[in-house]
């Protein structure tokens, strides 16, 4: 697969959604689900992780369960396929998967032995004619969640009943143009308490260019309203993670860096954040990531635990980049490397015992544990490390395909 053939997926990362929706999600053969009844039984733990194998040019998605975070590979033989590469995600121990071909989402319940039951699926097709992108959902509760559509509006709807109650219009003071860019969302969110932060970017339709601001949208879960919108001076935010305190972090994905790798004029790549208790952003915490790492441009910051988070840092001194790269060939450029990040006192560190790599990288904390997924280049495999609490990292599994979402179930 190579990213010139595989278009969708560049656009997707532009966005942060690190999953293009392409391809039909639907069942195997077999209906990739149990029927249930006697013995389906669900009280051990279980762990999700998705899979996209290109034959081809032809995507399929495995989205593969474990009951234990101890795993050394991945049995894609026994795991639901799903045709094209779909999206997954779990809320109150039900795994959602979404289409790739039109704007439909399915419920599954899982049992302890793996067994999957199809509980139903949702239309929001008198809302949107394409398939979605179902990490830009925001699971509320049990019974509530919104879906962004029109960039900035909401649908509300019912996981437990698959039904929509309602719309939120987006916020007038939102702009939906700038300097001739228009407005994305980001794919990634935090809720605290009642509150949603949902981060917004320009760019123009390629995002070869982005623009050196971003807006964080806050609203109320309780009355579905726009609490309020906040500019802030940092390009492309669209990766969002909270740490163990509430403070919640912002910061730009891999394509957020080739503009300004090619170009000291770019907008800088940088990190913000809004503290614990407040709904403003910290000007006095706003920091360019080149202030970090010693001059080096980084993306995807992501909390970890103890108070440290992780950042891919682009190391230009392993860089094969020339001045007419294109940012395809940027993002995928084998020089980056996982650094830490203490938040008390914002120094860097390299991670022991991780390779530098191209692509975009996934970290994911689960049960106080932290493991990144680096992709080859071709994002034909995907090497799974686990970040110990010392600073290094080891090697747990190496995987055929991209393995791009890791997740609880319960």
């Amino acid at each position: 697969m190579t990213l010139a053939k595989f278009h969708t997926f560049r656009d997707l990362v532009f966005f942060g959604a690190l999953l293009s929706a392409v391809g039909a999600a639907s069942c195997s053969s077999d209906g990739g689900a149990a029927p249930g009844g006697a013995g389906f039984v669900t009280k051990e733990p279980r762990y999700g992780l998705v899979t996209v194998v290109h034959t081809g040019d032809t995507p399929t998605t495995y989205v593969s369960t474990v009951n234990t975070l101890d795993f050394t590979s991945i049995d894609l033989a026994e795991a639901p396929e799903f045709s094209g590469i779909a999206e997954a995600a779990a809320s109150a121990g039900k795994v959602f998967v979404s289409s790739g071909e039109a704007p439909t989402l399915s419920r599954f319940s899982l049992s302890d032995r793996g067994e999957w039951k199809n509980e139903g699926t949702l239309s929001f097709a008198s809302y949107m004619s394409d398939s979605f992108e179902l990490e830009n959902n925001v699971f509320v509760t049990a019974d509530k969640a919104y879906l962004p559509f029109s960039v900035a509006s909401r649908i509300v709807w019912d996981p437990a009943k698959l039904k929509i109650t309602g719309t939120q219009a987006g916020s007038p003071d939102l702009p939906r143009a700038k300097s001739n860019l228009s407005l994305r969302v980001g794919y990634e969110h935090a809720i605290r308490g009642n509150n949603v932060f949902q981060p917004f970017f320009w760019s123009d339709d390629s995002t070869n260019v982005i623009g050196p601001t971003s807006e964080i949208v806050v609203y109320d879960t309780s009355t579905d309203e726009t609490i309020k919108v906040l500019e802030a001076p940092c390009p492309m935010l669209t990766i969002v993670t909270e740490d163990d305190t509430g403070n919640v972090y912002f910061s730009n994905s891999a394509y957020g860096v080739p503009q300004r790798l090619l170009s000291d004029s770019a907008p800088a790549t940088s990190l913000a954040r809004i503290k614990a208790g407040e709904t403003d952003l910290d000007t006095d915490f706003t920091v360019r990531f080149t202030d970090l790492t010693g001059g080096h441009e980084a993306s995807t910051f992501l909390y970890g635990s103890n108070g440290k988070g992780f950042m891919a840092v682009y190391d230009t001194d392993l860089s094969t980049i020339t001045p007419t790269a294109d940012q395809d060939t940027i993002a995928t450029d084998p020089h980056q490397t996982i650094w830490t990040l203490d938040l008390a006192t914002q120094a860097a560190a390299p991670v022991r015992g991780l390779p530098a790599f191209g692509g975009q990288p996934n970290v994911f904390t689960i049960d106080g544990r932290t493991f990144v997924l680096l992709p080859s280049s071709d994002y034909g495999s995907t090497s799974i490390y686990e970040l110990l609490s010392d600073g290094s990292a080891v090697q747990r599994a190496t995987a055929t395909g991209w393995v791009y979402q890791m997740f609880k179930i319960r």
